[in-house]
């Protein structure tokens, strides 16, 4: 491992024990205020340089924004954590027009006098923590002057506007920042951040959509997850309160999934797409502000050097990922872990199994990855002392009794994971396949594929992901009859009926070899069946399905599926 400075602050251990501390909370946010004071720093030096020594209104704009933080450091400080300002200050092309937007909006929130310029877009001024003016003007690009007086607030550009005095007023020319509250003994309160800089940021991420985002059904949603994070998790929504600015609202994937994410540069801020039950809202606030914890911590301290290359299976995520992104994807779920930890203990949720399954699946995935990653060469020495902490803290979470029925669940989700995972990014040499398809087909005596790593695919290939949805379905409570349509494999396979499943998912391969979900499907029944040798196709699956396939390209291939597994499985 590489050498890395000591743990600031004693920083590591309360943040590995993920656990919700109020104190680190803070201490991250402290260290975002000291980082974006360096970035409007930065910002005003560049503009500086550029002028020459000339009195630009950039240098005008940094004095005022200096007198304000000496008069007023408290509404400069919540000012500047802003997430749409860390959009501006992080941006590596840079923002010309920051330094007077801020200004202008200081001056506005502490009413202070000042003439502020600042460059306007499509006829609309966005004022970060404040709103939106709409001042006209048919350019694409123009500038305005923004003038703070004791009267009060006008804006001039190709028109003269006058804001309200109270800014929570819509007018014609004025649409302020729309918030979301909720909570009694522990207030949340948040930006709904469905336009301005950081919804423009998350757009690169997630599809624009033109359905409308209801901020009604947000703030009804927003209150019923909070009301289980406030009851249920106090500690850990007291930290959620305190560090979480703005809800960015994104629309679900095309399968209609709830989606999430947070921007490592714009600490404060999620994205999310409006899901279905409190429940799974609630997980995605634990979730999300833990990947947001740890970007802001890796401000603070280096864990890894740079990306070496390396790609690890990580259970949460359909492709390979390398050391950074595994450690945000662990400390992200040790949290969700913990969020389960506490809702199996509770009387409700005895009415499901999903409490209980959820657990087991997110602290054993999670214990795996983080095993997987220990000891890596990028580490830093800090990192390894806070993957040995998050091993800790799984380890303990481990040693929690479990039902047989929720690990029994739990495994047939780790195995769908990783089978469908390596049946999705692995690729094997294609000759070495092709020659063992001619020895089962000839009928010679069965050999292994040699031993080696498989190569991961740049661009993984497509995998159904039906069986994982129902089986959520199941634990979500919802055993109805299902519908036998082409997936009635999957339907019998969440009902229990491995045998029924393996030769409805057989039939699917013989009509067609390149049906990776089948092949899934078939290592997954015959394994939960334990009434076949599926030691090759569950191990190897994406061996088992290359033979098949040159098989299948050398000749009508007669044997089912299952023949070829029980020869490759019969190899010394």
């Amino acid at each position: 491992m590489s050498a890395a400075p000591a743990d600031p602050g004693g920083l590591l251990a309360p943040l590995a024990s993920a656990r919700g501390d109020l104190s680190v909370v803070r201490q991250l946010i402290a260290g975002q205020y000291g980082k974006r004071l360096l970035q409007l720093r930065s910002a005003a030096d560049t503009l500086a340089a550029s002028a020459q020594g000339q009195v630009t209104p950039q240098r005008a704009c940094y004095a005022l924004l200096a007198r304000i933080q000496r008069e007023q450091p408290e509404v400069f400080r919540s000012l500047l954590l802003e997430p749409d300002i860390a959009i501006w200050l992080g941006s590596r092309e840079g923002h010309p027009g920051a330094l007077g937007h801020i200004a202008a909006a200081a001056a506005i929130l502490t009413r202070w006098p000042a003439s502020v310029t600042v460059p306007v877009t499509g006829g609309v001024l966005f004022l970060p923590g404040l709103g939106q003016a709409i001042i006209g003007g048919t350019r694409e690009t123009a500038h305005a002057v923004v003038q703070v007086t004791s009267d009060g607030v006008s804006v001039t550009g190709d028109t003269s506007i006058r804001l309200p005095r109270d800014l929570t007023d819509i007018t014609d020319c004025w649409q302020p920042i729309r918030r979301l509250a909720a909570g009694k003994d522990v207030r949340l309160r948040v930006r709904f951040a469905a336009d301005g800089p950081i919804a423009d940021a998350f757009r690169a991420f997630y599809p624009a959509t033109s359905a409308p985002q209801h901020e009604a059904d947000w703030r009804q949603a927003l209150a019923e997850a909070w009301r289980i994070l406030e009851t249920w998790h106090p500690v850990r929504a007291a930290s959620i309160a305190a560090g979480i600015r703005a809800i960015v609202p994104v629309p679900p994937a095309e399968n209609g999934d709830a989606v999430s994410g947070t921007h490592d540069g714009a600490f404060g801020a999620i994205a999310a797409s409006l899901p279905s039950r409190a429940e799974d809202l609630a997980i995605t606030l634990v979730h999300e502000f833990q990947h947001a914890k740890l970007a802001a911590a890796v401000d603070l301290v280096r864990l890894h050097g740079p990306d070496e290359g390396a790609r690890y299976y990580a259970p949460w995520r359909p492709e390979p990922r390398p050391l950074g992104a595994m450690l945000q994807g662990i400390y992200a779920h040790l949290g969700v872990t913990q969020f389960w930890a506490t809702q199996r203990q509770l009387e409700d949720s005895g009415k499901f199994l999903r409490a209980h399954v959820e657990f087991v699946r997110w602290r054993d995935d999670t214990w795996r990855a983080c095993r997987e990653i220990a000891g890596a060469a990028s580490l830093t020495t800090a990192g390894g002392m806070f993957v040995n902490m998050l091993l800790g803290e799984l380890d303990r979470l481990r040693a929690e009794e479990v039902a047989p029925e929720a690990r029994r669940m739990a495994g047939l989700i780790a195995r769908e994971q990783k089978v469908s995972w390596r049946l999705r990014n692995l690729e094997v040499d294609h000759e070495t396949a092709r020659s063992l398809a001619v020895a089962w087909l000839n009928g010679d005596a069965p050999y292994a594929f040699p031993a080696g790593p498989a190569r991961h695919l740049e661009v993984p290939r497509a995998v159904e992901g039906t069986r994982l949805r129902l089986l959520y379905r199941h634990l979500n409570g919802d055993t109805g009859n299902f519908p036998h349509d082409r997936h009635a494999a999957d339907h019998l396979y969440v009902q229990g009926d491995y045998r029924g499943a393996s030769d409805a998912y057989e039939e699917r391969i013989v009509q067609n070899p390149d049906d990776l979900d089948a092949w899934g499907g078939l290592a997954l029944s015959a394994s939960a069946g334990g009434y076949s040798t599926p030691d090759a196709l569950a191990a190897m699956p994406e061996v088992v399905a290359e033979i098949y396939r040159q098989a299948a390209a050398v000749r009508q291939v007669p044997q089912p599926p299952r023949d070829l597994v029980r020869w490759l499985s019969a190899a010394a």
